[in-house]
């Protein structure tokens, strides 16, 4: 299950391993459909940790990671950006984004 970080919690919740951080916003449609899927998208990659960042709430670190548009998502390893994309086009293809860049 994600978790929900925060300016003061979201260097703590990304230091360690591999985690996806979902950037959003409450009134963006696109976000609520991955909201929806996350928890499948959770389900197929056990070894990944999900964080969600609501950008409105939290823009400092919006905007110390270059979020532009919503939804972004940035992939971190051991604290460290390792690439960030935007926009959703469906499950399947989050899942597979997501695999490129963590799959050794």
């Amino acid at each position: 299950m994600s978790t929900e970080i925060n300016e003061d919690t979201f260097d703590e919740e990304t230091a360690n391993g591999w985690v996806v951080v979902d950037c959003y916003t409450a009134n963006c449609g696109p976000c609520k459909k991955v909201k929806v899927d996350l928890p499948e998208v959770e389900s197929e990659l056990p070894d990944i940790s999900f964080a969600t960042l609501d950008c409105i709430s939290n823009p400092s670190v919006a905007q110390k990671f270059g979020v532009m548009s919503v939804p972004t998502f940035v992939i971190m390893h051991d604290g460290k950006i390792v690439t960030k994309f935007t926009g959703y086009t469906g499950k399947d293809n989050l899942v597979e984004k997501i695999k490129n860049f963590t799959e050794e």
